[in-house]
């Protein structure tokens, strides 16, 4: 199975020097892990990643620029016929990050 990504988005820029960027996704891709059954390590399904993502970017004021984003993420471990039956292992629901200089 190869990865597949589909993802829509909005770009606005305020003025000059500010961005603010919107999207929407759905990723999958083959997961790999210990088969229980068999106990053997190989590919055990696929996982999908769904989500949106939004950023702020640019300058905010004159010496300071700044980056601010989020995603917020629904993540499911699909079994081989498709089932879900968790969430993948080190995918967070949430994340933030902000950064000026």
């Amino acid at each position: 199975m190869v990865a597949t990504q589909r993802e829509l988005g909005f770009h606005y820029r305020f003025g000059r020097g500010l961005s603010f960027i919107v999207a929407g996704f759905d990723t999958r891709q083959p997961y790999a892990g210990l088969e229980p059954a068999i106990n053997i390590y190989g590919l055990v399904g696929t996982v999908r990643h769904r989500g949106v993502e939004a950023s702020l970017s640019g300058t905010l004021a004159q010496g300071l620029n700044v980056v601010l984003g989020g995603v917020v993420m629904n993540a499911r471990l699909l079994d081989k016929s498709g089932v879900i039956e968790r969430r993948p292992v080190a995918v967070p629901a949430y994340r933030a990050v902000a950064y000026a200089n």
